[in-house]
């Protein structure tokens, strides 16, 4: 397999389709990581079938500097020499859009993460360059939301400033984090849900992509789901009881899990409505259903 130089402070995936998953880490973070994976086939679209094999390129932000036109130029080269044939491009991560966005504009008075645009390019659209660069390649373009549910790196975050109420809780009523990947957005909020279906679906309507990957759709742990708006759902279902106080209740955790299905479904629905060709993917953890509240199995159907 082909090493890939580096496009500036990003770092790229490389995956194709196999049984066994088996991870190989190599370069500097601060140029390049170069991560080979062999995954499981249901990495492939999960509401269509696929269309013979997958040979994906993951590229994510690493940084805030951002590629040169002739970097990403290159990189797409070197992609498509070494016979891979779709990329995912990272659009959400951190908490902004990495495309110009509407949506985000509306609520954060910003279009995308400030810190990739320059006095010299203040509307530059890298999304926009990579697809043109992978469709000179004939790559295939699916837009990669990283972080799912994430609000931001940190509490100063726009969108977290902008929308606190927002914010998932644990029971001790702190904020329920990612690992170190930002503060979580609640997941039964219907204005979460909406704010990531409207700014999907604008995706989808505005780029010229093939598919959408909706990543990390699961809770960031047992201990989230406190928060007033998912208690307040949960109590209504339940004749006015609280949720149990024993995090990995059996019946508490499933409850969980089935509204991230109902999410799921809903949020495939709506993208289909508005562009019926688009593939739909995610990349569930096997062992989501226990210890994250992510039973994917029947978002495969």
């Amino acid at each position: 397999m082909k090493l890939l130089n580096l496009i500036g402070n990003t770092f790229i995936l490389l995956c194709c389709c196999s049984k066994d998953p088996v991870k190989i880490k190599t370069g500097s973070l601060h140029l390049l990581a170069l991560i080979v994976i062999f995954l499981s086939s249901f990495t492939a679209p999960l509401w269509g079938e696929s269309e013979g094999e997958l040979r994906g390129a993951w590229i994510a932000w690493a940084g805030n500097s951002v590629p040169s036109r002739e970097r990403i130029a290159e990189t797409m080269d070197s992609l498509a020499a070494a016979n891979f044939n779709i990329v995912y491009v990272d659009v959400w991560r951190y908490g902004y859009p990495y495309f110009r966005s509407d949506v985000f504009y509306e609520i954060t008075g910003l279009y995308t993460d400030p810190s990739i645009l320059t006095c010299q390019q203040p509307e530059r659209d890298v999304l926009a360059e990579m697809i043109a660069e992978a469709r000179r390649n004939n790559l295939a373009v699916d837009a990669w939301f990283e972080a799912g549910f994430n609000g931001g790196a940190n509490m100063y975050s726009p969108l977290v400033q902008e929308r606190p109420r927002w914010l998932a809780k644990k029971k001790n009523g702190d904020v329920a984090w990612y690992s170190q990947a930002g503060p979580s957005l609640i997941h039964v909020h219907p204005e979460v849900q909406q704010f990531f279906i409207d700014l999907s679906q604008e995706l989808a309507l505005k780029y010229d992509i093939d598919g959408i990957e909706f990543d990390r759709v699961r809770y960031p742990g047992l201990d989230c789901g406190y928060d007033v708006e998912t208690v307040a759902l949960y109590k209504s279902e339940h004749d006015g009881a609280s949720p149990p106080t024993a995090e990995g209740d059996g019946a508490w955790v499933q409850w969980r899990a089935d509204k991230l299905t109902e999410f799921m479904r809903i949020y495939h629905d709506s993208l289909k409505a508005v562009r019926p060709d688009i593939k739909l993917s995610n990349a569930p953890l096997p062992w989501g259903p226990e210890q994250f509240c992510q039973d994917w199995s029947p978002w495969i159907n």
